[in-house]
């Protein structure tokens, strides 16, 4: 008799130490399922965040180079009427 209620004991200490473990298990798969998620996350608005700053920054080459290229023009046109008007002077 006592050798079944030690086998009982054991086999109830067993299942809750399984029921235990598996508690522990699922919490910890949890921390860090939430971990991973919050981590995908910050990459996510990191991603989107140097994505508008790239934009930002080919606006600003667009920006230069046509204000370049104008700037070329008129000085071009401006050396043009120099030459212009130092032929007319000689």
């Amino acid at each position: 008799m006592d050798c079944l209620r030690v086998a009982h004991s054991l086999h109830s200490h067993i299942a809750q130490m399984d029921t235990l473990i598996q508690e522990k298990v699922s919490q910890k798969a949890n921390e860090l399922t939430a971990t991973y998620d919050e981590k995908l996350r910050n990459y996510e608005d990191r991603e989107q965040d140097l994505q508008r700053q790239l934009s930002l920054t080919k606006d600003q080459l667009r920006d230069l180079r046509t204000s370049n290229d104008s700037n070329q023009a008129k000085l071009f046109d401006h050396s043009q009427k120099q030459g212009t008007y130092t032929l007319l002077i000689s």
